[in-house]
């Protein structure tokens, strides 16, 4: 007799960590993409536009979720071209 798993119960700090998704193989690939995808991009911005690490993040986030506010764009050619190709 096969009895049904208990689902344990996510604690508020699980949830906002996001464990569940880390812990299942089908999605954990996206969210380290994602995640990569983010810290490269804000390491980047804030090398090349010498933007303090919370408006290069920003910057990212803002970027690739298309929203595009326009109050932070790239100055030089190079970042210019590392958005193109962040996108």
């Amino acid at each position: 007799m096969n009895e049904p798993k208990k689902r344990r119960r996510r604690t508020p700090f699980e949830k906002f960590l996001m464990l569940d998704v880390m812990r299942d193989p089908s999605t954990r690939p996206v969210f380290i993409y994602a995640a990569s995808l983010i810290l490269v991009g804000g390491i980047v911005y804030h090398w090349l536009e010498g933007w303090d690490w919370v408006d290069s993040f920003y910057f990212v986030v803002i970027t690739l979720t298309t929203i595009g506010y326009g109050d932070l764009s790239p100055t030089t050619q190079l970042s210019k071209l590392v958005t193109i190709f962040l996108l």
